[in-house]
């Protein structure tokens, strides 16, 4: 019988302790390390959970861990202790450590698409992007719709038949068709059955009309009124009474369906005022009845008449744009996460794949993976989407036990299909027990007080105001395990005040904390929220770590600079005027105007020769008028003009943190792949969204984290600054494609694809129709969830800073709040941990005024070396040399037939990377040769074993780490010679005579555990590979 429950974690509640725990019981039951599957959501859970998984067995082999195997027996009592059974699992899982089944729900389905799915299609390697570099893509599908004529007349006619009139928004509405695809996929062939709806007689709009109108008529009497009956209606519906027949009539109200189902009454407000005189509160109840029913029969009929009919064009038109992404997609190799699980569902039932039939996954499936999967434990649940979850399913229904682990609290994903209410779910689809972890390790008292107390008003306040539409935002208070106070404070920044948020904000982190910025995290809902923090940060000079998704060419040092070079290359005005106003040279608005009623002179002065001074911030206009004459002259040489650039307008002088630096150099570096500007910029407004062209994160352990709060979950800090502004009312346009699923999730009950525009019609057609508003509810739960993993994600300091505008539900929570602080305030170090809290700057001399060329190439040298570890330089070197071991790691007796299948190997791996023309040089050059011929020892038949790339698993110095040798040669021995061992480690660069050691001391190690020692000669040797 299958054991099979369902793991409610609250924020902080050590899931991830009692995952591992779960994983030992499983252990010690019997089960092999093979036989158990872990899922996660996040690459850093992976590891997380591996890790602690080893060191909970470690302890207890060091006799440690009573702790450790007292909470087991309570969650498994009976259960064995076996201390040499623990010994040995400890000793295989620490041998087997990357062989331990422990993926991301995305990594897993990777694997099956790369060793199953994808070699049936014939794609043989493939680059995983991300959405942002996925753009590039939609782009390319567009161009290839408006390439064919006859296919964007179909799209453009769809288009502007709905939401989207404006090209620029076709990729919008692409985006979101290919973002649902999975909609698509599950519900296949199934035929909708959605009909029109029957209208009888007295549904009509003119029977609707002529009841209004009656109506209207008895109130007029009531009021004894004598103006004529067409003035007690309101403007746009006036019109009604000059036309001539019914059909006319109804034609005139399905055209204005759209104002009519806004309005919320269609007669005149001051001709229907109640009076002391005339009663006429019946007859306007009546009336609002009535116009109700006057909005139902016109919904219908536009649902009848357009919806109908825009579903059944749109199966077309997205069975045209699949086609075309998908021809791109396996042209160009470069897949998402979620063109791999579309992709790997979609085949994942295919008998000639031979995955998954209607009982679960096959024995072909096992096969793949290596064991029986006798255990699946799923994490972070409440992520999960309905397509992975059908993947899932077919593993579950081959499991003997099942824990998923989950909180709906922090279903924040739903953008991505995260499906919240199946975790709600689960407990019925799996008839599993359940189970709640309710107390917080993680987050001293205070703020556990702080978090039950807002979380308990905000359910029950948002429990009461939507209970007609039976929707909950359940919250149970936790226990806190702290004793410690902990501290929580609300920062309220008012309209007036003079200090805007950001600042606020950057002010209180300066006083509070005097340089020591370890373990501080300002979480905001959006990368643009965070731009303003870090701008108001820099100001303070305090340092900051921020991983953004955005453009180099909007970082803050780099944004003004690209506006010039915009303008050196196109002669565009805008960017000149964008460059002047930027921080960089800041002119006044007073000059400004100056230029603007001077642009033609302006633009005279710096496209021409002539050195006459036009009296308008000569200084700043002589030296853009310099660089444009180096510009021509050059034809946009790339160095020249930034050595230029940067000493004339003291960019370093202005932007000198650690990350605008960072930033500059890399951008600098950018620029030099390209011979000069025009192609520079042509590059980079082609792929401005490519991941080559991102900003780049800084790392420093004296720094502030600056994070999203999709970024923040499963993370804590010490210190946690929650910067808040109100969500915006997002308007999304376009198409919505609805799919309403049985409760098991199993079977598609019903699909419906609407316009967003038909919103208000699906309002008034019923419950059954209403989903739009359905989505719109989901939404707000999910603010409400992004709101709960913020405010969980702090251990000792919660910092609230708020402006003029806060959410509702959260505005109700700390209105029943009567202190803005809690608690006393205290800074944490971190033990054995040397703190350098001074500011920490890279100062180079980059002078306004005193800059000589041969100082500018210095100090960029300066920068260089400051920053190595993140050239493109560096970095190339690194692929290089990962790809020539990947080279030598396929050839293993040096034939002819190896070094050719090595070389496709390695093409295929790298070639899209390093460059397949550089990488094939590389492969086939004479020192490369040279290396193999003078090392033929390595590569000879008398060695009884070979194994490149041989993993080991050290445990030296008490430091658990898997390592791997390059190379191992086996020579075994016989009769009294002793046998041999040669360890070999390639480099292409540099020896580290503690690495060969180490790996010499690891196998000596491994030969005395197997009563070997005494029989063989071990030898370590480098080989350096000079390319």
């Amino acid at each position: 019988m299958k054991e099979c429950m369902v793991l409610k974690a609250s924020a902080g509640t050590g899931k991830t302790y009692r995952l591992s725990l779960e994983y030992i019981a499983s252990l010690l039951r019997g089960e092999s390390y093979r036989d158990i599957l872990v899922m996660t959501f996040t690459k850093k859970a992976t590891a997380e959970i591996k890790e602690r998984i080893i060191d909970f067995l470690e302890k207890i082999v060091k006799g440690e861990g009573e702790d450790i195997i007292e909470n087991i027996l309570k969650l498994h009592e009976g259960l064995i202790i076996d201390k040499k059974k623990i010994e040995k699992i400890y000793k295989e899982i620490s041998s087997n450590r990357d062989r331990v089944k422990i993926y991301t729900i995305d990594g897993f389905i990777n694997s099956l698409f790369k060793n199953v799915v994808a070699p049936y299609l014939n794609v043989l390697n493939y680059d995983i992007i991300d959405d942002t570099e996925n753009d590039e893509i939609l782009n390319k599908c567009l161009e290839k719709i408006i390439e064919n004529k006859k296919e964007f007349s179909v799209f453009k006619e769809f288009f502007e038949k709905n939401t989207e009139r404006n090209i620029e928004n076709y990729l919008s509405s692409i985006k979101n068709l290919i973002s649902d695809r999975w909609k698509m996929l599950i519900i296949d062939s199934k035929e909708n059955s959605e009909q029109k709806f029957e209208i009888e007689d007295k549904e009509k709009i003119f029977y609707c009309m002529e009841n209004i109108i009656k109506i209207l008529l008895e109130i007029r009497t009531v009021k004894k009124g004598k103006d004529p009956i067409e003035s007690y209606l309101k403007t746009a519906y006036k019109n009604y009474f000059n036309l001539d027949d019914e059909e006319q009539k109804e034609n005139y109200f399905l055209e204005n369906w759209n104002a009519i189902l806004k309005d919320d009454k269609c007669w005149n407000g001051t001709k229907t005022k109640p009076s002391k005189t005339a009663d006429i509160t019946l007859q306007i109840k009546e009336l609002e009845e009535q116009f109700l029913e006057l909005k139902k029969v016109i919904s219908k009929k536009i649902f009848n008449k357009d919806i109908l009919e825009y579903e059944k064009n749109i199966l077309g038109f997205i069975k045209n744009l699949y086609s075309i992404y998908d021809s791109i997609k396996f042209s160009e190799k470069r897949f998402t996460h979620t063109d791999i699980s579309s992709y790997t569902f979609k085949n994942i039932t295919n008998p000639d794949i031979n995955l998954m039939d209607e009982d679960g996954v096959t024995d072909y499936f096992l096969e793949i993976f290596d064991g029986e999967l006798k255990t699946l434990f799923i994490d972070e649940f409440q992520d999960t989407s309905i397509l992975q979850w059908k993947i899932l399913k077919g593993i579950i229904n081959k499991t003997s036990r099942v824990i998923c682990v989950g909180d709906e609290k922090q279903s924040i994903y739903g953008w991505r299909g995260g499906e919240k209410s199946l975790f709600e779910n689960l407990e019925k689809i799996l008839q599993s027990k359940i189970e709640s972890l309710d107390t917080s390790y993680r987050s001293k008292k205070n703020i556990v007080d702080f978090t039950n107390q807002i979380f308990s008003n905000i359910s029950e306040n948002y429990n009461e105001e939507n209970k007609e539409k039976s929707m909950k935002w359940n919250f149970e208070k936790v226990t806190g395990k702290s004793q410690e106070n902990g501290y929580v404070e609300i920062i309220n920044v008012e309209k007036d005040s003079e200090l805007s948020q950001s600042e606020t904000l950057a002010d209180d982190i300066q006083n509070k904390f005097k340089g020591n910025y370890t373990n501080i995290a300002i979480i905001a809902r959006t990368n643009s929220e965070l731009n303003e923090i870090s701008f108001s940060l820099s100001e303070r000079k305090i340092p900051y770590v921020l991983e953004s998704n955005e453009s180099i060419i909007k970082h803050r040092a780099i944004e003004s600079i690209y506006k010039l070079i915009k303008y050196l290359v196109n002669k565009d005005f805008f960017y000149l005027l964008e460059f002047l106003r930027s921080d960089t040279v800041n002119i006044s608005n007073e000059v400004l105007k100056e230029i603007l009623v001077n642009r033609e002179v302006v633009e005279k002065y710096l496209n021409s020769e002539t050195a006459e001074d036009i009296g308008i911030i000569s200084d700043i206009l002589n030296k853009i008028k310099e660089l444009n004459r180096i510009v021509l002259t050059t034809n946009g040489k790339v160095d020249e003009i930034l050595i230029k650039l940067i000493k004339d307008f003291g960019i370093v002088g202005l932007y000198k943190t650690k990350s605008d630096l960072k930033n500059l150099y890399f951008f600098l570096e950018l620029l030099r792949e390209y011979e000069n500007l025009y192609d520079f910029v042509s590059s980079l407004d082609d792929k401005n969204n490519s991941g080559k062209f991102k900003q780049v994160s800084l790392e420093d352990k004296n720094a502030v984290t600056l994070m999203t709060i999709h970024k923040s979950k499963g993370l804590e800090y010490e210190t946690v600054y929650y910067y808040h502004k109100p969500t915006g009312n997002s308007s999304h346009s376009g198409l919505r494609f609805h799919v309403d699923l049985s409760l098991d999730y199993e079977t598609v009950m019903e699909y419906i694809f609407i316009d967003k525009k038909y919103e208000k019609v699906m309002g008034y057609l019923g419950e059954k129709y209403n989903y739009i508003q359905t989505k719109e509810d989901k939404n707000e739960q999910e603010e409400l969830n992004a709101l709960y993993v913020v405010l969980t994600r702090a251990k000792t300091n919660l910092i609230l800073v708020l402006g003029e505008k806060i959410d509702n539900y959260l505005k109700m929570a700390i209105e029943d709040s009567s202190e803005k602080s809690f608690g006393k305030f205290s800074i944490e170090l971190i033990e054995d941990e040397e703190i350098d809290i001074k500011e920490e700057l890279l100062e180079l001399d980059f002078e306004k005024a005193l800059l000589k060329e041969g100082e500018v190439l210095k100090n960029l040298e300066k920068m260089r070396e400051t920053h190595k570890e993140f050239s493109l330089e560096t970095e190339n070197k690194r692929l290089v040399g990962t790809a020539v071991h990947y080279y030598l790691e396929n050839i293993i007796y040096n034939t002819s037939e190896e070094r050719e299948r090595a070389k496709l190997k390695t093409m295929s791996q790298y070639g899209a990377l390093i460059g397949e023309e550089k990488l094939f040089k590389i492969l086939n050059s004479k020192e490369l040769k040279m290396f193999i011929e003078k090392n033929q020892e390595i590569f000879s038949q008398d060695w009884d074993y070979i194994y490149p790339e041989y993993e080991i698993y050290s445990n030296i110095s008490g430091n658990l780490g898997l390592k791997r040798i390059d190379r191992i040669m086996i020579k075994k021995n016989s009769g009294n010679e002793k046998g041999k061992i040669l360890i070999v480690d390639y480099k292409t660069g540099g020896k580290d005579e503690e690495q060969i050691a180490e790996y010499v001391q690891l196998i000596k190690n491994q030969l005395v555990e197997l009563n070997e020692i005494q029989n063989y000669e071990i030898v370590g040797k480098f080989m350096e590979i000079k390319l």
